[in-house]
């Protein structure tokens, strides 16, 4: 600008918000998410609150399978009310095999795997057809593979799906979703879409995925968090 001296040298950076007025120069403040900032210039000021709005997804973090015991996300917290996790190209080291979810509270320090910490059922549709299992009180939720259609390790047995983890950080029941596509050790294809809950009301902070026996030798998990 040339009316009002804007001509004075000045440097920002990305996330910065410049302000100026009549006859002064130039200030600017950075702008930092989930924070308020007030910008001075003269007699005058404005005050800017950044923050992601309710409901938006954001990506949280992501985790590469090769030859892991386990897959694992820490600190769930009340910043999202949900979360999903999308995994892709998971196959096991062993063959014949069912993935696994727990949960934990106190951040991955230890994992929920009482006798009666859970509750599952599931839907499982194949090539030889269909059928559906549960468990009322169990040590873990199963995401793929029942007895007789397992998880396995020949080329092209991979696995692919979507968990939805709802509220966790509530004093409710922290409750699981989740649909997946696989092709089991017999070769069928199969679809599964399962619904679990963690039964307790203490706040989940972290989940782990596993294969009930052996390693994941593949996979790749990305967290993504709906803001409260």
């Amino acid at each position: 600008m040339t009316n009002n001296a804007w001509n004075t040298a000045f440097s920002t950076a990305n996330g910065q918000l410049l302000i100026g007025d009549t006859g002064n120069n130039p200030v600017w403040s950075t702008l930092t998410e989930g924070a308020a900032v007030t910008i001075t210039e003269g007699a005058g000021s404005i005050e800017i609150d950044f923050d992601s709005a309710g409901g938006a997804c954001e990506f949280i973090a992501s985790a590469t399978a090769s030859g892991s015991a386990s897959i694992t996300f820490t600190d769930l917290s009340s910043s999202y009310s949900s979360y999903i996790v999308e995994m892709q190209g998971v196959q096991p080291a062993t063959d014949g095999v069912q993935l696994w979810l727990r949960t934990s509270t106190d951040n991955g320090s230890n994992y929920d795997d009482g006798g009666s910490d859970y509750i599952w059922s599931m839907w499982t549709v194949h090539d030889g057809g269909s059928d559906g299992e549960g468990d009322t009180s169990d040590s873990k939720i199963i995401l793929l593979g029942t007895p007789g259609e397992e998880l396995g390790t020949a080329s092209g047995e991979t696995s692919s799906g979507t968990l939805r983890i709802f509220d966790p950080s509530s004093s409710n029941y922290t409750r699981f979703c989740f649909n997946g596509s696989f092709t089991e050790d017999s070769s069928y294809h199969a679809s599964m879409h399962e619904a679990g809950m963690r039964l307790s009301t203490t706040a989940v902070d972290a989940i782990e995925f596993s294969m009930s026996a052996g390693n994941i030798a593949t996979g790749n998990f990305k967290l993504y968090g709906f803001k409260a």
